[in-house]
């Protein structure tokens, strides 16, 4: 759900404001990363209701760390290649970066927590909720019309 948020609303209207050809993040292989997968979260909340507990938020956190110290390690030993760039931690902002990305990971995983409670509450709003989230964070086209000169 988070990657699917920040490909619709910062990536992507990045490469459109910079009139960057974006097609590539259309590929079946980057849909599958970027929307498929909260769909598929979606669809299983929906059916399999499993039961989700808010404290385990912090195995964001804990994933995180365990991220940033084999990064720090194969960054300065290893030679380090990040196919995203803000996850170099040899950036000058990287413990700040890091820090953020765990943070938010578990402020996702706490609101998908909410929407089960929500599930469990009320099926028909919480899958109706459900549903609006995912129509808002996923896309599966580009917008940039490039004008004809």
């Amino acid at each position: 759900m988070l990657t699917a948020t920040v490909v619709r609303y910062v990536i992507l209207p990045e490469e459109v404001k910079v009139g960057r050809v974006n097609e590539n993040m259309f590929n079946f292989h980057n849909q599958l990363m970027h929307n498929f997968a909260a769909i598929f979260i979606a669809v299983d909340l929906i059916i399999s209701r499993p039961t989700l507990h808010p404290e385990f938020a912090v195995f964001g956190l804990f994933f995180g760390l365990i991220y940033a110290i084999f990064a720090y390690i194969f960054a300065f030993y290893g030679g380090g290649f990040y196919v995203y760039t803000f996850i170099d931690p040899r950036l000058k902002y990287a413990p700040l970066l890091m820090t953020a990305l765990a943070i938010a990971i578990a402020t996702f995983y706490l609101g998908l927590w909410l929407l089960s409670q929500l599930l469990s509450y009320n099926y028909l709003i919480g899958t109706i909720v459900l549903i609006v989230w995912v129509s808002l964070i996923v896309q599966f086209k580009s917008k940039l019309v490039l004008e004809e000169e």
